[in-house]
């Protein structure tokens, strides 16, 4: 007898274990997909703390859609009545305020809640929704006047080099942090306090430490020269989006690395992430809105791979190309369009007053400019 009611615990125990483990399996195919702006409300007017909301599930359709609008541009007209009211719900009804440059970002290895310590992140407004990677029509594709900009470095020829140091330095201030030289090139110690009051610190004679703190560093170099190439500009004219990756985390947990340093990198990755954000906001005037996917670990794609994004035609620009003469060329050439355009600017307004001054100061007499083509009486 009581061999049988040990027998029924046991098949009961193995049925919840049976259901647990797949609805375990059919939330992971759930991600999160988060919203930055500046400003609240500015041109997001969800409520972060919405139930309604944070429950809600965006395909990749109906991002695609929420980026076309924030570009200004039409979305696709295919978009159903259920993501007619997810953007009804999330962006601002005004159709003139839009911040026309969208930074989207896809970042792998990390929990899908991607919220779960909002002290990381230091910005006003950040809004979380759940997010469904799986879609027919991965592709997204723009109009041929929206601009795309791939935010991906490729360093590995800096790896072990003087230049790899001195930005892993750069990226250890940016983090307030420091960085602790080793015997060899980029094998020193990066040392960063996080917001919960934990001490981050990234052995990087470690291979699994040195490749997450490579890959942080070429983040981190991309953003800001693609910051440095639009600081000032007017984009309200036009319709930008910046384009970026990150797989760090991933490769922390295929490495087996301790729980702790992994969920150290988790919290310093959202923190960087909220410092870059403010940083590229600033440099855009404004007029900027993040748009971060975090895929669920069940999601057996590379993060390169989630967004397939296409233009009609033409502008790609990798920003990976505008590294030392090349980055220094454009630059130089911003500079100077700048320069010639105030230069011409000043010349006008001084041709305009001078020209203005001989006008009123002409005689008006019969044998001026003024009345000789006139014919006498």
């Amino acid at each position: 007898m009581r061999f049988a009611a040990i027998s029924v615990l046991c098949l009961k125990a193995f049925a919840a274990w049976i259901l647990f483990f797949w609805g375990g399996v059919k939330a992971n195919g759930i991600g999160s997909i988060v919203f930055m702006e500046g400003k609240p409300g500015q041109y997001l007017r969800g409520n972060p703390w919405s139930t309604e909301l944070q429950e809600t599930i965006f395909s990749k359709a109906d991002i695609f859609a929420t980026v076309s609008v924030l570009l200004g541009v039409e979305p696709p007209s295919s978009i159903d009545q259920d993501c007619a009211d997810k953007l009804d719900k999330l962006l601002s009804p005004d159709p003139f305020n839009r911040p026309h440059v969208i930074w989207l970002l896809t970042v792998g290895g990390l929990e899908t809640d991607f919220m779960n310590n909002g002290a990381c992140f230091g910005i006003n407004s950040i809004q979380q929704h759940k997010f469904s990677p799986e879609d027919s029509n991965p592709t997204l594709r723009f109009p041929d006047d929206v601009k795309l900009h791939l935010l991906q470095n490729s360093e590995e020829n800096e790896v072990h080099s003087i230049g790899a140091e001195q930005k892993l330095k750069q990226l250890s201030l940016f983090l307030g942090g420091s960085y602790q030289q080793g015997k060899d090139l980029v094998q020193g110690t990066i040392t960063v306090p996080l917001p919960s009051g934990a001490m981050a610190t990234f052995d990087l004679s470690k291979e699994a430490d040195q490749t997450f703190a490579l890959e942080l560093s070429s983040f981190f170099q991309s953003v800001t020269k693609a910051a440095i190439l639009y600081e000032g500009r007017d984009l309200q004219n036009s319709a930008e989006i910046f384009v970026a990756t990150f797989s760090g985390i991933e490769g922390l947990r295929r490495a087996n690395t301790s729980t702790a340093t992994t969920l150290h990198a988790s919290e310093l990755l959202k923190c960087m992430i909220g410092k870059l954000f403010s940083y590229m906001e600033q440099a855009c005037n404004g007029h900027l809105v993040g748009v971060i996917a975090v895929p669920s670990f069940s999601i057996q794609k590379p993060v390169q791979e989630i967004f397939d994004i296409k233009l009609s035609l033409r502008y790609v620009r990798r920003l990976d190309e505008l590294s030392s003469s090349n980055y220094t060329t454009i630059i130089a050439e911003a500079l100077a369009e700048k320069i010639i355009a105030y230069f011409t600017g000043i010349l006008l307004v001084l041709a305009v007053i001078i020209g203005s001054c001989y006008l009123f100061k002409m005689p008006l007499t019969r044998d001026t400019l003024l009345y000789s083509g006139a014919k006498l009486d």
